[in-house]
């Protein structure tokens, strides 16, 4: 302290969890500490090559109406977070500023603006106190976040050298401990699981409300880049809502909206999305997720679904709702084909190719969910090797399958028919020719859709359903579960097959596997 007048300056050098800090700073002149006049404050953080800078000016000995000049410079944050034990979000190359404002009853961040490789985000936010909980309002926009590298765990800090010791006496060698026999497959838990107990965090605390608007114009998350992002959260007592929300996969853009309530002693969680357009580009979109992409058409998605639970597996085991798929006049890959059902591929057509691709005539499917059980409404898959049609359930709870499929072969002139029973799990599927025959699986498969479509007897898809049921025990058509597919929707449809393809001669279980073993 120079003098009465003169404001004091403060040095220190300081110790961090092993991080070496130097802080030097400007304090009020003891005047202006016992006068009526604002109080100038600045200090100032150097550790790790980050400099952190705060220049405030206080009413008085109170924080109330302080306004503060925030700003941080580092070339790395990963020493600083790991002296105060945080396990990120890691910048580097950054440099952050805003100011902070402390009205009666609330705090303000205005101007906030932060560049670093990993992360651009700018925006402001308005924390209030004088209601029954605090409120936040905030409007953020980011031209660019990475969450890979903001998520990235930390580099690990160098051990220090162990002291030196002095040498063993030598010691009769011991035989080495034989390897511990591999685990089963199953676990006490019971057989494998694919859902996975994944702890879902929680997106509706009930001690804060807010709102929040937010637009990312580029994230990237797990190698994918997700553009235009775009969503406004509002939370009240325990309850979120997502409205609008949207963003732009590769190959096309959802919209919809996310609900979160967790007012009961599980969080219950809804998301609607549908697809934007004409549908999802499939190619760009298969190949962004590491999927043979060596396809096209346009994907059109529908999904309304809710469910309760703490993990993402007691979620699944509680999903209500729909999803529904279409897509007309495409193709796909063979080697997606053998991904997603290549024991059955083999089972029907055990010579089917394996590279290129095959025309996709058609695809439909409509899945009804309730307590964690989906019951397709439509499910047919149409393409150049075969046509499959089915029913039947999927305990997504349980992760047993319970489906019956009619698939018809072509090969040459010959269209082989043959009911297939799917059994198993999610993680081992299983499949055995059907012993009913094919018009007794014909009639049950028709019976089953259009209960399924009569669930929703007073929409379009009731109307859809009298007029399948209309058809005896004629199969669904591709316009007709396309239709199911798209809740009633109009959209494209494949045009109809040359007249020498509906001659085809069905055949029996047997003659299906003469035609497979080529006898």
């Amino acid at each position: 302290m120079p003098g009465p007048e003169q404001p004091g300056q403060l040095n220190a050098d300081l110790s961090l969890r092993g991080l070496p800090v130097q802080a030097e700073g400007q304090l009020p002149a003891p005047a202006a500490l016992l006068g009526d006049g604002p109080w100038p404050l600045r200090l100032t953080l150097r550790g790790a090559g980050a400099t952190a800078e705060a220049q405030a000016e206080l009413p008085g000995p109170r924080l109330e109406g302080a306004n503060v000049a925030l700003s941080l410079a580092a070339p790395d944050t990963a020493p600083l977070l790991s002296a105060l034990g945080l396990p990120g979000p890691r910048l580097t190359e950054a440099r952050l500023e805003g100011r902070l404002l402390l009205p009666a009853g609330g705090a303000a961040l205005e101007g906030l603006r932060l560049r670093a490789r990993e992360a651009t985000l700018e925006g402001e936010a308005l924390l209030a106190f004088g209601g029954p909980r605090p409120a936040l309002t905030a409007r953020l926009t980011a031209p660019r976040l990475d969450l890979d590298a903001l998520l990235a765990p930390l580099p690990a800090t160098p051990a220090a050298a162990p002291s030196a010791a002095p040498a063993p006496s030598a010691a009769p060698a011991t035989p080495p401990v034989p390897p511990a026999p591999p685990a089963p497959a199953a676990t006490a838990e019971g057989p494998r699981r694919v859902i996975p107990a994944l702890p879902l965090p929680n997106l509706a605390p009930r001690g804060l409300d807010g709102d929040i608007q937010l637009a990312v114009a580029e994230l990237l998350v797990q190698g994918i880049t997700y553009r235009d992002l775009r969503g406004t959260a509002k939370l009240a007592d325990g309850r979120l809502a997502v409205a609008p929300l949207a963003v732009t996969l590769p190959g096309g853009r959802l919209s919809g909206r996310l609900g979160a309530d967790g007012t009961g002693p599980a969080q219950r969680l809804t998301l609607a999305l549908r697809h934007e357009g004409a549908g999802l580009d499939l190619r760009p979109l298969l190949q962004a997720y590491g999927l043979p992409g060596q396809a096209s058409g346009r994907l059109e998605l529908e999904a309304d679904l809710s469910g309760t639970g703490a993990d993402l597996r007691a979620l699944a085991g509680s999903l209500g709702g729909h999803l529904g798929l279409a897509l007309a006049n495409g193709q796909i890959d063979n080697r997606l084909l053998d991904r997603l059902g290549g024991d059955l591929r083999r089972m029907l057509v055990p010579n089917a190719p394996t590279e290129g691709g095959t025309p996709l005539r058609c695809l439909a499917l409509r899945l009804n969910l309730r307590e964690g059980v989906a019951r397709p409404q439509a499910m047919l898959l149409e393409t150049g090797l075969a046509d499959v049609v089915g029913s039947g359930r999927i305990d997504l709870g349980q992760e047993t399958l319970a489906l019956r499929l009619l698939p018809q072969v072509r090969l040459g002139g010959l269209g082989l028919t043959a009911p297939v029973l799917v059994g198993g799990t999610l993680a081992a599927p299983s499949y055995r020719l059907d012993p009913a025959g094919v018009a007794e699986a014909t009639a049950g498969i028709v019976g089953d859709l259009v209960a399924r479509q009569m669930e929703n007897q007073d929409s379009v898809l009731g109307q859809l359903a009298q007029q399948l049921a209309g058809r005896g025990n004629a199969l669904p058509d591709c316009a007709q579960q396309l239709a199911v597919a798209r809740g009633g929707r109009s959209g494209p449809v494949p045009a109809p097959r040359p007249a020498s393809q509906g001659q085809e001669r069905p055949a029996s279980p047997v003659d299906l596997l003469r035609g497979l073993l080529g006898r």
